[in-house]
């Protein structure tokens, strides 16, 4: 009788410590039902071996069997106890990945958001397109700078361009990176704004890879349409400039001029009077007199009363 009283006792505290750790493990998963039934039926086989432990302490015969099926009873409470035990970091592991989990997720979710901010609010659209220059991306900037929406310009990076043969050059430097999956320099398009007109951009572009292989192209594209008005001006400017100066030239340089009526020859050969020719050469105009000596020399009945009246 001492051998299973023993027994019985091992067995309820083992079963005890079982229930706890069960209870333990529905703040560790979250699961409250299934670690709630498993610790209630633990309980149950204990109380059961508390009452088996009472009788045999009281002297009567435990009920249940022999020696033997109490053994078989201490050895499987000591099993499930240790299951429940080597499970236990299993699912603190998993408690810990799904914190984890979170934490990450809400740090990806305020990344996403700082990045929506930043392409939503920057004059640059940024958009991306696949190894046949499918546009997969833009960025909403686009609308504001073509006037087409990011949805509108799916489809092949060169949907917008004009005719300008300069836009030759987006397709080639495009396919410049995608042989060599090397960056290029920037470069401009013209493209069509969806009210009239259009726009120039300066376009970066750099091949992306997946899986170790080149699939698409990233590019950033910036509205510089006032920045090439002024460049066509300043140019305009200095060949005006540069045509003022060879006209001054000119005038500096020896001028064949007839020593009679003082017409001057030009390039040509031709005789011009050398009003027209100054104004065609630094669009000064003349206007009309006559000095003292000549008047004198013309008009000399008439030069006192012209000379009195000046």
């Amino acid at each position: 009788m001492p051998a299973i009283t023993l027994i019985l006792f091992f067995s309820i505290a083992f079963q005890l410590a079982a229930a706890i750790l069960a209870l333990r493990l529905i703040r560790v998963t979250g699961r409250r039902t299934g670690w709630l039934l498993m610790a209630i039926a633990v309980a149950l086989m204990a109380i059961r071996r508390v009452e088996s432990l009472i009788m045999a302490l009281n002297g009567g015969a435990v009920t249940g069997g022999d020696l033997l099926f109490e053994i078989v009873g201490l050895v499987l409470s000591v099993l499930m106890l240790a299951g429940i035990w080597r499970i236990s970091p299993i699912f603190q592991e998993l408690a810990d990945s799904r914190e984890e989990l979170r934490t990450a997720n809400d740090s990806l979710g305020l990344l996403m958001q700082e990045q929506k901010q930043l392409l939503d609010h920057s004059n640059d659209f940024i958009y991306r397109h696949d190894l046949q220059g499918e546009i997969t991306f833009a960025s909403p900037a686009v609308e504001r700078i073509t006037g087409f929406s990011a949805a509108e310009w799916r489809g092949h990076f060169a949907k917008y361009y004009t005719d300008n043969p300069a836009n030759q050059v987006g397709r080639q430097v495009t396919e410049e990176i995608l042989r060599t999956g090397e960056a290029a320099a920037p470069y401009r398009v013209e493209v069509r704004h969806k009210e009239g007109g259009s726009r120039w951009l300066e376009v970066s572009k750099q091949a992306y890879k997946t899986n170790g292989k080149i699939a698409g192209v990233i590019s950033v594209a910036r509205d510089v349409t006032g920045r090439v008005q002024l460049e066509r001006e300043r140019e305009k400017l200095i060949g005006d400039l540069r045509e003022a100066l060879d006209n001054i030239r000119t005038l500096k340089g020896m001028l064949p001029i007839c020593a009679s009526c003082k017409k001057i020859r030009d390039d040509q050969g031709y005789w011009n009077q050398i009003e027209s020719y100054i104004r065609a050469h630094t669009g000064t105009e003349f206007t009309h007199s006559i000095c003292p000596e000549c008047a004198h020399r013309l008009y000399p009945e008439i030069y006192p009363e012209i000379d009195q009246g000046k």
